[in-house]
């Protein structure tokens, strides 16, 4: 599903953020945002899924002016192989050091 809550452009240079969650595909996320007047930093393919498009980098029509799907990610929610819920986020833009771990 999708919900309220990546980043994503908006009128005005505004930005926005989105809670995904597994099993959403580019799809279900597309037609969420349209119906806000939005358009999500994602693939141009609409049946990938959004977590395998973002493992995928994540390039789509937008990718341009806004960067890959992956540069836009602001933290995630995971469980890990023994069961613990995990949240992270990155320490900046880009790849390399500075993440953290929220728990």
């Amino acid at each position: 599903g999708v919900g309220n809550g990546g980043a994503l452009p908006g009128g005005g240079g505004r930005r926005y953020t989105v809670t995904v969650q597994g099993g959403a595909r580019v799809a279900d996320l597309d037609a969420e945002l349209g119906r806000r007047g939005l358009m999500a930093v994602a693939s141009s393919h609409p049946g990938v899924g959004v977590v395998g498009c973002i493992l995928g980098g994540g390039v789509g029509y937008a990718s341009r002016k806004h960067g890959l799907a992956c540069d836009n990610v602001t933290g995630a929610k995971i469980v890990t192989a023994d069961g613990r819920v995990r949240r992270c986020s990155g320490g900046g833009p880009g790849p390399g050091p500075g993440g953290k771990n929220e728990d």
